[in-house]
């Protein structure tokens, strides 16, 4: 060193003694290093929306839509109908499945993912509910005729009596005497 002053952007000479390999400066990347690894899902920091996939999603979930709604009108209505949502209810179920997953690959907010879990388990409740239905047929038939037959309110108590005590554990599974 002849005492001349550093110029900028050189680099100092080697210290005396054993060398030390420094590590790259920040800016530049270290020949080992590799691309980042993608982040598991709740890893903490969210991804950026994909355009393509959040397209299929809104596709699934406009599908989920349609039959979840046609299920739950059917639902509502007297017997032979109301075994028809199950038509609906089931694909509804698995669409809603679907695009759930779908939204969350395609890394939509939270709150679209809270609302399509609340659907599909509305979706599966009508399915829980219609398959009773099916199972409770006879007793529910006659429960639905005798309340389009009845008259007057002591007729409506009357059938809301006879479907009680049909439903019973007794009636319904046989008597165990």
């Amino acid at each position: 060193m002849n005492g001349s002053p550093a110029r900028p952007g050189s680099q100092p000479p080697p210290p005396t003694g054993d060398p030390v390999p420094l590590p790259p400066p920040p800016h530049q990347p270290s020949p080992q290093a590799q691309p980042p690894k993608a982040q598991p899902p709740g890893s903490g920091r969210p991804r950026p929306p994909q355009p393509e996939l959040l397209k299929a999603a809104a596709s699934s979930a406009r599908l989920f839509l349609l039959l979840a709604i046609c299920a739950l009108v059917l639902s509502g209505r007297p017997l032979p109908w109301a075994a028809t949502s199950l038509f609906f209810s089931i694909p509804a179920v698995w669409f809603g499945l679907r695009a759930l997953r779908r939204h969350r690959e395609a890394g939509s907010g939270t709150g679209t993912t809270f609302a399509m879990t609340l659907g599909v388990g509305l979706a599966a409740f009508v399915v829980g509910s219609q398959v009773l239905n099916l199972v409770l047929w006879p007793v529910q038939w006659e429960y639905e005729q005798c309340r389009a037959e009845a008259l007057s309110v002591s007729a409506i108590d009357a059938c809301e009596e006879r479907r009680v005590e049909r439903l019973s554990p007794q009636s319904f599974f046989g008597s165990q005497d």
